[in-house]
C-alpha cells in the first residue's frame, strides 16, 4: 500500500509498504477521504505544532473517513460499512483513564502526532474507535465530522441563552463551526479575527457579524466567549471580552495551566469519543445540520452539493436567510442566473438590511447591471 509522511519540512514523500496485519481487536479500514487540518499545516511548514516536536520522516492527517475492509470478527461492522475514525487512542491504564478522563491520558496516542497518520491506503484500528455512518452520507462528509465534533463539544461545556451576547475568537474552522452551532442557541453571536482574509471568509457565512478583536478589548461585554485561536493573545482578549471580567495588563503572562480561575469565563476545546459520537446522531430534521454540509461543500468548491444541503435546511426551516443566501451564492458561482435571482430575493425578504452586502459581493458582479438584480438588491 502507499504512505504518505512529511519526509522533511516543506515536503511529503510516497512509501510502499505491506497492509498492516491485524491485532484481535482491530479492524481493517480503507481510508477514503482525509481532510488538512492548521495543525497538519503547522508540521508541514515548521516540523512542530508550537513546542511539539516529533522526529522526521513523520506521519500526519487525523481527520478521515474510512471503509471497512475486514471486520475481522468484530459484528459492529460487515464488508463495506462507511466509518468515521477517532484520532485519538487512551491506554485504558493511567490514572485518568481509571477515572475515565480519557482526554487527559498520561499515554495519549493521537492520528497524525505520535500515531500512524491518516494519509495511506489502509489503516489498521482498534474497533472502539470506529463510528459506524449512514450509507446515504459521503465520505467527505464523514471526514467532516471531526472537527465538527470539536466544535459542538466546545457548544457543550458552555451552551449559550436565547439572549446571550456570544463573541468567538478565531475565524478558522472550528471557529466557524462553533459560530453556526452557537446560533441554534442565541441571537447574538459574532466571531472576530486578526487576519483579514479570514474576516472576509467568516462574512460570506455571517456578513454582519465579522469584527476585528481590538474592536471590543475592554468592552466586557460579552456573556459566552470561545476561544477558538488557542494563543496568549486570544486568551487575553476572551478575558477582556467578557462581563466581569478579571482585569489582565497587556505585558502579563497568564500561563494556560491557570486557566482553571476563569473556567466560567472560557471554556477549553477537547477532543472526545462521545463528542464523535453525538456528532454522527445528529437528528436530519435539524437544518443547522445541512447548513453546516453545504458551508463544507461551499468551502471545498461543489457548488451542487452545496446547494443541495442549502435547499435541505431550508426546507425544514423556511425563512432561513443564512441557507437561502448561500444557495444564491452558489447558483451564481454556476452562472445560473433565475436561480441565483430566487434564492438572493428570499434572502432579502428575510433579511432586507442584507441588501447592501448583496451589492458588494463578488459572486454577484457579473448580474449586478441585470434590472432584476437591482429591483431585488437596491
Amino acid at each position: 500500500m502507499k504512505v504518505a509522511r512529511l519526509a522533511h519540512v516543506g515536503h511529503m514523500k510516497i512509501y510502499d509498504e505491506p497492509i498492516p496485519p491485524l491485532k484481535d481487536n482491530q479492524v481493517l479500514v480503507k481510508v477514503k477521504s482525509v481532510g488538512i487540518c492548521g495543525s497538519d499545516l503547522h508540521y508541514f511548514r515548521h516540523g512542530g505544532l508550537g513546542s511539539f516536536k516529533v522526529d522526521l520522516p513523520m506521519d500526519i492527517g487525523h481527520e478521515v473517513s474510512g471503509e471497512v475492509v475486514d471486520p475481522n470478527g468484530h459484528i459492529r461492522f460487515r464488508k463495506g460499512t462507511k466509518v468515521a475514525i477517532e484520532p485519538g487512542h487512551h491506554c485504558g491504564q493511567c490514572y485518568y483513564c481509571n477515572l475515565e478522563l480519557y482526554n487527559h491520558c498520561e499515554d495519549m496516542k493521537f492520528l497524525g502526532a505520535n500515531d500512524i497518520g491518516a494519509i495511506r491506503e489502509y489503516m489498521a484500528i482498534e474497533e472502539h474507535r470506529l463510528f459506524p455512518c449512514h450509507r446515504a452520507m459521503s465520505y467527505d462528509e464523514i471526514m467532516m465530522l471531526e472537527p465538527l465534533a470539536v466544535a459542538m463539544y466546545i457548544v457543550k461545556r458552555v451552551t449559550p441563552k436565547r439572549k446571550s451576547n456570544v463573541h468567538i475568537i478565531g475565524a478558522g474552522t472550528i471557529g466557524l463551526l462553533v459560530m453556526r452551532i452557537a446560533q441554534k442557541y442565541s441571537d447574538n453571536v459574532i466571531i472576530g479575527d486578526i487576519v483579514d482574509e479570514r474576516r472576509d471568509f467568516a462574512r460570506k457565512y455571517n456578513p454582519k457579524l465579522v469584527y476585528h478583536p481590538l474592536e471590543y478589548i475592554n468592552k466586557n461585554i460579552a456573556d459566552v466567549v470561545y476561544d477558538c485561536a488557542g494563543t496568549q493573545s486570544a486568551i487575553h482578549s476572551a478575558i477582556k471580552f467578557a462581563k466581569q471580567a478579571i482585569e489582565v495588563s497587556p505585558d502579563s503572562s497568564l500561563p494556560y495551566f491557570n486557566l482553571g480561575t476563569f473556567y466560567n469565563k472560557i471554556k477549553e476545546w477537547e477532543k472526545s469519543k462521545a463528542a464523535l459520537s453525538k456528532a454522527i446522531e445528529l437528528e436530519t430534521e435539524d437544518s443547522s445540520y445541512w447548513l453546516n454540509l453545504g458551508f463544507a461543500y461551499l468551502h471545498s468548491g461543489n457548488n451542487t452539493k452545496a446547494i443541495e444541503n442549502f435547499k435541505e435546511a431550508e426546507n425544514i426551516s423556511p425563512g432561513y436567510a443564512l441557507a437561502e443566501w448561500n444557495a444564491a451564492i452558489a447558483h451564481a458561482r454556476l452562472k445560473r442566473k433565475e436561480e441565483t435571482l430566487i434564492w438572493l430575493r428570499k434572502a432579502l425578504l428575510s433579511v432586507p438590511g442584507w441588501k447592501k452586502f448583496a451589492q458588494d459581493q463578488k459572486e454577484f458582479d457579473w448580474i449586478k447591471d441585470e434590472e432584476e438584480f437591482k429591483k431585488i438588491a437596491w
